[in-house]
């Protein structure tokens, strides 16, 4: 929930399988990890897995029936876990200002990322759950970015947007958008083709980023950016 991730809590629910009055229970990470166990783990396990998307996607607990070596059934409660969604801000400049708090007012929990300490300054970000101040060339890997995560690319230069842009489209992060003119955009697009990335990648990327509502003042910006992000998450 911390870190933005999702996952499903599976708790036995038939008393025949409880040991000394505790309950087996195991979580299941969407990255495939498992903590804890449940009885006859790998047939239980199959099974969860198999329907983690649907339980996920529809954010509704269910009960499952799994079956043990002599093909009893026994009954197992599954819980998803969905964190609200974490927004990754690469760029601390007067945009971003006006991004976070209106971004944290509508649920999202923000991480800011800037190359600059002194633009990387908590105390010009009171919103956001975290403020960082790393280089651009390795700071995607920081970070536990997956289907949930938004990423939102703004930073000083159209060099450091093509550094993140780059490793962005290389995580499985549900939301990509970029800062930036058609002719920007394209120019980072060519050149990141040549570091293997294709234009199917790019069909991930909400570049120009926002929707299009005529914005021009940096709160105009921020609203026409929050407001594709709302819509995003609502899947509309």
């Amino acid at each position: 929930l911390t870190h933005g991730g999702t996952a499903l809590l599976a708790t036995v629910v038939d008393p025949r399988l409880w040991q000394d009055c505790q309950t087996p229970k195991a979580l299941f990470k969407s990255s495939g990890e498992v903590t804890g166990i449940l009885p006859h783990m790998e047939a239980a396990g199959k099974i969860i897995a198999e329907g983690m998307s649907a339980v996920l996607a529809g954010r509704i607990p269910e009960i499952v029936n799994c079956h043990d070596k002599e093909d009893n059934t026994f009954s197992v409660f599954i819980e998803p876990i969905i964190s609200y969604p974490v927004l990754y801000v690469f760029g601390a400049g007067h945009v971003s200002l006006q991004v976070v708090p209106l971004a944290r007012k509508v649920g999202f929990k923000i991480i800011v990322i800037d190359d600059r300490p002194e633009f990387a300054d908590p105390l010009k970000f009171p919103d956001a759950e975290e403020v960082l101040s790393h280089p651009f060339h390795d700071v995607i890997k920081r970070f536990p970015i997956d289907r949930s995560s938004f990423i939102v690319i703004m930073t000083r230069s159209h060099s450091c947007d093509e550094t993140v842009l780059g490793q962005a489209l290389r995580t499985e992060a549900g939301y990509i958008g970029m800062v930036g003119s058609r002719r920007k955009i394209s120019t980072i697009y060519n050149n990141l083709l040549k570091d293997g990335l294709t234009d199917r990648d790019f069909n991930r990327v909400h570049s120009p980023i926002g929707l299009d509502i005529g914005a021009e003042t940096p709160e105009e910006i921020a609203l026409s950016i929050v407001s594709e992000l709302v819509k995003f998450r609502a899947g509309k």
